[in-house]
């Protein structure tokens, strides 16, 4: 790759980390206040409208942003800036009548979703306003793909900064200027759209216009791509789901609401890996058109390399001091949660590379593997849901969560990597998160005999990240990779590539 190429990259994926990093700091805020000035049960009705949205959003978006990253990219390799063009157009139309069928459904279906549900009539209308949430995140993923789909990375963060990122901040606002539910979703859905205009804008009116139709995409090739990923996004919602269905049917909605805040620290760390898959997919999607299997192999190993690095000693740091962490956040009553927190962030510490498999599958078209992984997904959430919540409670729950992403990892593992006969690191990857183990015990050993006060929290943390660096040292966690090669893709600003020079230098 020439470097101005690798210069673009590292622009685009350090816009993509800080525009990520503002989504989640921002939605991280929100669940915050809600969870310290709104009751328990308040909590878990905004959880669970936020999942319907979700849900719903799944099923009419038609997974076209993920369609728009692979095929624009794929016909940006093969140089073909008509059929690049022609697709953009096509998408932007069908997520459009898309989007006016998502606002139908819901509004039809909006009482007997609040009475399944909710057990009331009374949030009838909540649903009903979602209907334009629905719609402005169908139109706003479209266009999202397409602006990764045309690897303009850089762009891509800074609408995304200003309208996705900043979503949460602006639904916060609301509901508490004009205190409602209602007013949140307003919020959420002004903001959508506001990016949604402006993609649009950069896109159709800022780049050349090119007259010519081409129409190598054909709707059938579209539906092939897709429908996967549409029927695997609707399993895996429900083996994402399920847990928490069945925690309010067996325990109640406050312990709900606990559980949904511990699911969401969890998640939060996941942002890490959204910029890595936005550059990922496009990339590997255009070696891939190109048959440049050294390449893709190259970009997987790397890109797994650098996700573990990062995530692992952050989830296990955060685990190590589980019950400061939600106390802090949150407050004592969520303290409770502690031990399903750690659960979650161990069992993610790792198989957050299941992010980078998944991208493979997506760039190489096998998106058929997605349905295999969800439905198994699906079966185990369920089954260890209903055997192990009512005797463990939040615990159980955590652990039946936990197999999703455990299990998801080994299918999509075996397709996008053994069944295919790629290279991965194996090596590199246990090192690094060994190095993550070794601070995990460390810092919790610490601070089971200091106690859990949260003024130690940041000798915790000093603890956590001198011995992270000392054992990547001494284990020479990245010998197997090029020093100089790995350099070129950290950014120069800040001097982070001096500063990673001088605290990993012998990790190589």
């Amino acid at each position: 790759m020439a470097e101005t190429q690798q210069g673009s990259i590292v622009s685009g994926l350090s816009y993509q980390y800080l525009s990520t990093l503002t989504f989640t700091v921002f939605g991280g805020l929100f669940y915050i206040f809600i969870a310290k000035f709104l009751q328990t049960s308040e909590v878990g009705v905004v959880s669970l409208l936020l999942a319907i949205t979700s849900l719903l959003n799944i099923v009419f978006s038609f997974s076209l942003s993920t369609s728009a990253q692979h095929f624009i990219s794929f016909y940006m390799g093969k140089g073909d800036r008509v059929e690049m063009h022609s697709l953009i157009r096509r998408l932007v139309l069908i997520s459009f009548l898309l989007s006016l069928a998502g606002i139908a459904f819901t509004l039809l279906m909006a009482r007997p979703l609040s009475i399944t549900f909710f057990h009331s009539p009374s949030y009838t209308i909540l649903i009903e306003i979602s209907s334009l949430l629905v719609a402005a995140m169908i139109m706003f993923g479209v266009l999202h793909g397409s602006a990764l789909g045309l690897q303009i990375f850089r762009t891509d963060a800074i609408v995304y900064l200003s309208s996705g990122s900043l979503s949460y901040l602006v639904g916060l606002l609301f509901l508490f200027l004009f205190q409602g539910i209602s007013y949140l979703i307003v919020g959420l859905t002004l903001s959508y759209l506001f990016g949604a205009i402006v993609y649009a804008a950069i896109i159709f009116l800022k780049k050349p216009v090119v007259k010519e139709r081409s129409r190598l995409t054909t709707l059938n090739l579209l539906l092939s791509y897709s429908w996967p990923i549409i029927l695997s996004g609707l399993i895996g919602y429900g083996s994402q789901y399920v847990d928490r269905f069945v925690v309010a049917y067996f325990l109640d909605i406050s312990t709900l609401g606990i559980y949904s805040f511990v699911l969401i620290v969890s998640t939060s760390l996941g942002f890490l890996a959204v910029p890595i898959a936005n550059v990922l997919i496009p990339k590997l999607s255009e070696f891939f058109s190109t048959n440049r299997r050294d390449m893709l192999d190259k970009g997987v190993n790397l890109s797994s390399s650098v996700l573990t690095l990062i995530y692992s000693p952050l989830a296990l740091g955060v685990a190590s001091v589980a019950p400061i962490a939600l106390s802090l956040l949150a407050n004592s009553v969520y303290e409770s949660g502690y031990i399903a927190l750690t659960i979650l962030l161990g069992v993610s510490s790792i198989f957050v590379l299941g992010n980078i498999m998944s991208s493979v599958i997506s760039a190489v078209r096998k998106t058929r593997v997605y349905i295999l992984s969800t439905s198994l997904t699906l079966s185990s959430n369920v089954l260890l849901s209903f055997i192990l919540i009512p005797r463990f409670g939040m615990m159980g729950a955590a652990i039946a969560n936990s197999s999703v992403m455990v299990i998801s990892f080994l299918v999509l593992y075996y397709y996008a990597i053994m069944k295919e006969k790629r290279s991965f690191d194996w090596v590199t990857i246990l090192k690094i998160w060994s190095s993550s183990l070794i601070m995990f015990f460390v810092v919790s050993l610490e601070r089971a005999l200091i106690g859990n006060h949260l003024d130690m929290l940041p000798l915790l943390i000093v603890t956590g990240g001198l011995v992270y660096l000392a054992a990547l040292n001494l284990m020479h966690s990245l010998g197997r990779l090029n020093k100089e090669e790995f350099l070129v893709y950290l950014p120069i600003r800040f001097k982070m590539r001096k500063a990673f020079n001088i605290l990993l230098g012998r990790a190589f």
